[in-house]
């Protein structure tokens, strides 16, 4: 990105933008078997339980029982440790809360936009007190949609929070590691910017909040 564009709400995902920190992560240290056995069950054996779990279809708590099950590794083991990697993301930049502060105080609405379990609101925003550092989140789970759902000409995901705080595509950029395959977010005027690393994703934050 070369200039910047003021617009009254920035959208920033979460998974591989703002953090790139993993369900279970620190098990790879203390428990690489286990950690194996999560994986091969989550992306391998059960990967379209993933979609249906980030639209709110399933609960965390029957995701990891059916696991729990399957794996033959105990549920409150899973379930703890589960929790501990939620609360405990990392960001995938240094110093990242304070460029949002600098593009909050340029009148930029900052807001999570990201495709995310229950888990997100029940244990990442508290565990990481997001709330003190953006302006609010849309969740999938929460509103049963996904970013890039190809349902309508418009984006569902954002309809109802644009609608509720009177903005529209036109105000809005999202920065996020996926493209716009299709180009829906391109057709309806939706300013999407790739972030294919920390790197990218730092300088970015720093355009918008040095502007």
């Amino acid at each position: 990105m070369t200039r910047y564009n003021r617009k009254k709400i920035l959208f920033i995902d979460w998974n591989k933008t703002l953090s790139h920190s993993l369900f279970w992560e620190q098990l790879k240290d203390t428990d690489a078997s286990t950690y194996e056995e999560i994986e091969k069950w989550l992306f391998v054996d059960n990967r379209p339980i993933i979609n249906t779990w980030m639209r709110g279809g399933i609960t965390s708590r029957k995701v990891i029982r059916n696991m729990s099950r399957d794996i033959k590794r105990p549920y409150n083991l899973l379930w703890e440790q589960f929790v501990i990697s939620c609360q405990q993301m990392q960001w995938s930049v240094n110093g990242l809360e304070t460029y949002i502060t600098k593009i909050k105080l340029n009148g930029t609405k900052v807001v999570i936009a990201t495709d995310n379990m229950d888990s997100f609101l029940e244990h990442t925003v508290p565990g990481m007190k997001l709330d003190r550092i953006f302006d609010d989140w849309i969740v999938s789970s929460k509103i049963h949609h996904l970013k890039d759902e190809d349902e309508t000409d418009g984006i569902r995901f954002f309809d109802a929070y644009l609608k509720k705080h009177n903005l529209t595509y036109q105000d809005a950029v999202l920065l996020d590691d996926s493209e716009d395959k299709n180009e829906k977010y391109k057709k309806n005027k939706f300013e999407r910017i790739l972030i294919d690393s920390p790197k990218t994703l730092e300088a970015t934050l720093k355009l918008y909040a040095d502007s």
